[in-house]
């Protein structure tokens, strides 16, 4: 039954204007969605692909990352990110593979019939610049949806900015991001838009405590959602993280977007080895558990 919930949570509907590929809008890592998805200037790894591609020019040295979140029942959300510096900048590539495994299948009244799979993927390739204004990011994406016997493919892109500052002894960071623009999905006849987001955030660090602020607009159904989300290295080398999203407007946003809530987390590095762990609740979906690697060399 969860799995039924979850393909008409991912699926087009004509109750979210026609939008489709809600898969884009969940969200990548486990130490973001840890933070209640405050990632739009905290994300600093190969998840800034997801988050903010502009981020992606302060990463000094090579750097890969896989992230692996487990939805509900056999639903899977993988992510891998490469992100390589290069002079002034970075080029970053990544993959999203969302996996629904086997789903039972119902005819017009309810009966069961034979099962089917689903599955969607999106593969990004990003470059990102420092200029006087800041960084600024590019991300192309190749976008596949598969459900059943229905396949539908496009191309989209995200832009972000970020730059940092300082603000009464705190280092700060803001970061502007549109992402999924493109021109939608094509199924047969009917053709759905992509999760248009422009996002804003902020980061404020003093010590060892950082704090994070998400404000989220979804122009294309009318959907707003803020983020805020706290990390305190505890001791050097280990991070605690908590945080809560919530929907501006009740009637907006993907199905995922409305059951966000508290979330907590935990991360360790090791040398040039990273550990991340975040859950998130997820409403009918129950628990989401979300487990990342990440090394730099």
């Amino acid at each position: 039954m969860r799995g039924l919930l979850i393909v008409a949570l991912l699926a087009p509907s004509a109750v979210q204007a026609a939008q489709t590929a809600s898969f884009l809008d969940v969200g990548v890592g486990a130490r973001a969605l840890s933070l209640g998805g405050a990632g739009t200037a905290f994300a600093d790894d190969a998840t800034a692909l997801y988050w903010n591609p502009s981020r992606l020019a302060q990463v000094e040295k090579r750097e890969s990352v896989f992230s692996h979140a487990e939805l509900a029942e056999s639903t899977r959300l993988d992510f891998g990110g490469y992100v390589h510096p290069i002079k002034q900048g970075a080029l970053g590539a990544g993959v999203t593979y969302l996996s629904h495994g086997s789903i039972s299948g119902r005819d017009g009244q309810g009966r069961p019939t034979a099962g089917f799979g689903a599955s969607d993927a999106a593969l990004a390739l990003a470059y990102a610049r420092k200029e006087e204004i800041g960084r600024v990011g590019v991300a192309l994406k190749y976008i596949r949806r598969h459900i059943a016997e229905a396949e539908a493919q496009t191309v989209a892109f995200d832009v972000g900015l970020s730059k940092a500052g300082d603000l009464g002894g705190w280092k700060s960071e803001m970061g502007l991001t549109l992402r999924n623009v493109g021109p939608g999905l094509r199924y047969v006849d009917q053709k759905n838009d992509l999760p248009l987001t422009a996002a804003f955030g902020l980061l404020f660090r003093k010590g060892h405590l950082g704090l994070g602020l998400d404000y989220e607009n979804r122009p294309r159904i009318g959907g707003n959602d803020a983020a805020v989300g706290l990390e305190y290295e505890a001791m050097p080398g280990v991070y605690l993280r908590s945080g809560y999203g919530t929907l501006g407007a009740a009637e907006g946003g993907s199905g995922f977007d409305a059951v966000r809530g508290l979330a907590f987390g935990f991360g360790a590095k090791m040398g040039s080895l990273r550990l991340d762990y975040g859950i998130k609740p997820m409403g009918e979906l129950g628990r989401a558990h979300r487990f990342d690697v990440g090394c730099r060399f």
